[in-house]
């Protein structure tokens, strides 16, 4: 997972590898900066993997489809004018999302 592109992106999680199996409770723990955030971003498919694949039971996870998410128990992440309206509303001044 990258945020940025091209020679301007910053590589936050590279090569993981994470199986969870059900009814298992784990924690992702570690200091401030080493992909926790990130690492959850992926999972939610609140961000798409650079490369890879994300899969759920074996089978490669999308969300570009609202229907998919929802068959999986999450809800779609919100649209960019959604977050923006979110935004505005946290912080109307612009002072911390500058």
């Amino acid at each position: 997972m990258a945020y940025g592109r091209g020679a301007a992106a910053v590589r936050a999680i590279d090569e993981v590898s994470l199986e969870i199996t059900h009814g298992e409770f784990i924690a992702v723990v570690g200091p401030s900066g080493c992909g926790k955030s990130s690492l959850m971003k992926l999972i939610s498919g609140l961000h798409p993997p650079a490369s890879g694949t994300l899969t759920f039971e074996g089978r490669p996870v999308t969300f570009n489809d609202p229907r998919v998410a929802t068959s999986l128990g999450r809800t779609p992440p919100p649209s960019d004018a959604e977050l923006r309206m979110i935004r505005e509303e946290l912080d109307p001044a612009g002072v911390y999302t500058r």
